[in-house]
């Protein structure tokens, strides 16, 4: 699988970066080599258990008797060095298990470096390989800060990688040049010019449709999106080792060494590789517990269920042939049923919970989906809620600095701002209570400066009347107290006097 994809990668690194400039030429070789490195990522993830099956081969051998020990795959090769071919077997073996043993451990670098990477300030102009090597496996998992990788494509990478040609290039020099000479036009100019196109603007917003309202819903995503600020945590969710729980745990700990230890154990009893599994899953499921490697909760509570039963089909599973092996198996002979019927429970329970699980994964992708196809309707509220959002956004801020103007200069004292707080809560809106006044006909007799001083100085009144209240609280409070404290007094000296 490694040869397709690297001629693949060769492939398009001929076809598409001939004839682009220096600097988006380098960057696209890096973003070629870093999609390269991504399926990299999943052939190993998907392939490394099945090679690891074959490389330990020659080295399962089984008891025949007699002290002769021959291969458990291949029965016809004697594990002696005697043997030619399991000689070379055996060498084959050894050179594969260090050629594995060395890619896996660049894998484990290159979590180290990746996890190191995007900790901290420091300059990151590009994506390294070795970040983009182990992607695929620490996406989903606490400790992996998409933020940091966000910013550096769209920040950084995708204005590196648009090519200008130098004629655009001259001639937006010559634009910005002229725009410098000539400072632009003067306000009567511009009115001028936009005359003619008023009414063309009316047809146009008359004749929207429904392509019309999904472009206006676009673009309002689209800003939203740009002014948006791509601000990652101060503190890094995760360690290390949830990181890189897939290559660490999921991968090393619960695959390849439970391959191993079947295929190293399978001259002896069964029970002792169900032992190293029950072992091997019974730590995988406290490191779960311990730990919560993954962001989705549903996703850690899921595996540990998973987990879980099959630790307890290996532990009814050795104390079965635990049982059947007993030299007194027909005293057990209920307990073994009894067993029987837990396994078949349990392996039924998981026959079931294994694909309900995909189908509700599905089921919240085809939700998403359905929310991302919207109608008419749906487009006109979601443009009309952000522009009601902007318009209370922009009248609150018009309330909060009339108030200002009328406290007389800035707000300087945290005092100011708490007063001038609750008087945006406890009234109305300057707006509505000036329009009220004037329905009300009184807005003719009293100037709108000198309504709205009566106003701020009804908000200090209000604050006054409030502080009063709670000063009066407090003072009720502390009266009750001391006459609380005073009988329990007058009757501890009384219980005193009766005793003497």
């Amino acid at each position: 699988m490694i040869m397709p994809l690297t001629a693949a990668y060769i492939m398009a690194c001929i076809s598409t970066l001939p004839g682009l400039g220096p600097e988006a030429k380098a960057t696209k070789r890096q973003l070629l080599t870093n999609a390269w490195a991504r399926c990299i990522c999943m052939v190993l993830l998907a392939l490394l258990p099945f090679h690891l099956d074959t490389i330990l081969i020659p080295f399962a051998c089984v008891s025949m008797g007699d002290g002769i020990f021959v291969l458990a795959d291949v029965a016809s090769v004697t594990c002696s060095s005697d043997d030619e071919t399991f000689v070379a077997m055996f060498g084959a073996g050894s050179l594969a298990m260090l050629v594995f043993s060395t890619g896996f451990s660049c894998l484990i670098y290159c979590i180290w470096r990746s996890y190191q990477w995007q900790q901290g300030t420091r300059d990151r102009s590009s994506i390294p390989f070795y970040v983009a090597m182990v992607e695929v496996s620490t996406f989903g998992q606490r400790g992996y800060t998409a933020e940091v990788r966000t910013r550096v494509m769209e920040n950084v990478c995708a204005v590196r990688s648009f090519d200008v040609s130098a004629a655009m290039l001259h001639e937006r020099e010559a634009k910005m040049r002229a725009r410098d000479v000539l400072k632009g036009r003067d306000n009567r100019e511009k009115r001028y010019a936009k005359e003619p196109e008023e009414p063309k603007k009316q047809e146009k917003s008359s004749e929207l449709g429904q392509d019309g309202l999904q472009q206006r819903l676009a673009i309002t995503k689209a800003k939203k999106r740009f002014l948006k600020k791509n601000t990652w945590p101060e503190k890094a969710d995760g360690n290390l080792i949830t990181y890189g729980w897939i290559f660490l745990v999921n991968t090393l700990l619960r695959n390849l060494l439970s391959n191993a230890a079947i295929k190293l154990t399978s001259n002896n009893l069964v029970v002792i590789g169900a032992g190293l599994q029950m072992l091997i899953f019974a730590l995988n499921v406290t490191m779960l517990i311990c730990l919560s490697p993954y962001k989705s909760r549903f996703v850690v509570k899921t595996e540990s269920l998973l987990m879980t039963i099959l630790f307890m089909i290996l532990w009814c599973a050795v104390m079965k042939e635990l049982l059947e092996n007993h030299q007194d198996r027909h005293l057990y002979e209920e307990m073994i049923v009894r067993v029987n019927f837990i396994i078949t429970a349990f392996a039924f329970t998981l026959m079931f919970f294994v694909p309900f699980v995909p189908m509700y994964f599905l089921y919240q992708v085809m939700k998403k989906a359905g929310q991302l196809v919207t109608g008419p309707d749906a487009v006109l509220n979601e443009i009309y809620m952000t522009a009601h959002n902007k318009k209370m956004k922009r009248r609150k801020d018009a309330e909060m600095a009339a108030l200002n103007k009328l406290a007389e200069g800035d707000v300087e004292t945290d005092e100011k701002r708490e007063l001038l707080a609750s008087v945006g809560f406890i009234m109305p809106q300057l707006d509505t209570t000036m329009r009220r006044f004037e329905e009300a006909g009184l807005g003719k007799y009293v100037l709108p400066e000198i309504q709205k001083k009566y106003m701020l100085r009804l908000g200090k009144l209000t604050a006054k009347i409030n502080q009063e209240r709670v000063l009066a609280i407090e003072a009720e409070r502390c009266r009750e107290d001391a006459e609380q404290a005073a009988a329990n007094l007058a009757e501890a000296c009384l219980k005193s006097r009766v005793q003497s």
